[in-house]
C-alpha cells in the first residue's frame, strides 16, 4: 500500500488537517496537500524526497508555486506522479533508502538540494558574478572523497554556438564530457549518458588520475548537463573504493535557485 494514500486516508477518517511525517508534516488545505518542513517553510516549486511514515524509505514528490502537491499528472519538468503524488517510472514508484549512513540533504547555491554522504563537509562555496560561475565543494576529513558542483553561464555565446557551430545543449554537454577524457592525464573507463531524476547527464569515468599535491584518485566521475547553455558540472572523486555515484546523482533535486535560473532562461 502506498504510504501517502494510507496516510491521507487515515487522516481523512480522523477528520484531521495534518499528520506527522519523517522530518516534517503533511498538511491539508481544502482539496490540496502541502508539506511543512522542520524549519517552518513549506516545500514549493521543487521536488522533495519524503519518508512519510518513518520506515526508512522515501518517495519523491513535486510541489507547485503555492506549495500544493501534484497528484496523478505530469509535472512541469516532464515526470509522472501517481494518485498519491509519488514519482513513478512506467508505473513503478521510485524510492530511496534513508539509512543513517547516507547523510542529510543540503541546499546548494548551485541549483540543487543534494544528499551529501556522511563524513563530508562543505569546504568551499562561492558565487563569482564576474565569471558567471557558482560553485560548491565537499570533502571528507581524510581527503579521500570529493564532490563538487559548478554552474557556468555561456548564454552570451549561445547565438554563436547555435548559428555558427550548430551546437545544441545536448551536443554542448557531450563535447564537455569528451574534453575531460582527452585533457586529463587519466585512463577513461566509461563514456556514456545517464538518466537521473534531474534529467540527462553526459558522463565520463576515469581512473589513475594524479591531481593537486600529487594525490592519486582511483575513481573520477564527471557529469555535465546544459540548459540553454547554462552548464552544470558535477565531479565525484575518491582515492579508494568508488562511492555510490548513481545513488548520489539520483538524490539531486532541483531547488528554487535552479527554478529561478530556468525562469530567467525561458524569459530570454
Amino acid at each position: 500500500m502506498k504510504k501517502l494514500y494510507f496516510l491521507l486516508s487515515t487522516t481523512a477518517a480522523l477528520l484531521s488537517i495534518s499528520f506527522s511525517a519523517y522530518a516534517g508534516q503533511w498538511q491539508q488545505e481544502g482539496e490540496h496537500w502541502k508539506y511543512l518542513n522542520n524549519d517552518g517553510t513549506y516545500s514549493a516549486h521543487t521536488w522533495q524526497w519524503i519518508d512519510g511514515n518513518g520506515d526508512g524509505i522515501s518517495e519523491s514528490y513535486y510541489f507547485d508555486d503555492n506549495g500544493f502537491l501534484y497528484l496523478d499528472t505530469i509535472t512541469p519538468d516532464g515526470y509522472s506522479v501517481n494518485q498519491d503524488g509519488a514519482w513513478v517510472v512506467n508505473g513503478v514508484v521510485q524510492t530511496r533508502s534513508e539509512t543513517s549512513g547516507e547523510g542529510e540533504y543540503i541546499s546548494l547555491e548551485v541549483g540543487y538540494n543534494a544528499k551529501i554522504p556522511v563524513g563530508m563537509e562543505r569546504v568551499h562555496n562561492n558565487i563569482l558574478d564576474y565569471y558567471k560561475r557558482t560553485s560548491a565543494r565537499f570533502e571528507d576529513a581524510q581527503g579521500t572523497r570529493l564532490i563538487s558542483f559548478s554552474i557556468d553561464d555561456y548564454r552570451n555565446q549561445a547565438d554563436y554556438f547555435r548559428t555558427v557551430e550548430g551546437t545544441t545543449d545536448a551536443s554542448f554537454q557531450e563535447r564537455k564530457a569528451d574534453a575531460v577524457g582527452t585533457t586529463l592525464k587519466a585512463t577513461v573507463v566509461l563514456r556514456d549518458t545517464k538518466e537521473y531524476h534531474s534529467g540527462t547527464w553526459s558522463h565520463v569515468q576515469l581512473t589513475d588520475y594524479v591531481g593537486d599535491y600529487q594525490k592519486h584518485w582511483s575513481n573520477v566521475h564527471y557529469f555535465f548537463q546544459s540548459n540553454d547553455f547554462v552548464l552544470t558540472t558535477v565531479r565525484i572523486w575518491s582515492t579508494g573504493a568508488d562511492m555510490d555515484v548513481d545513488g548520489f546523482m539520483n538524490s539531486l533535486v532541483k531547488n528554487r535557485y535552479q527554478c529561478s535560473l530556468t525562469a530567467l532562461i525561458m524569459a530570454g
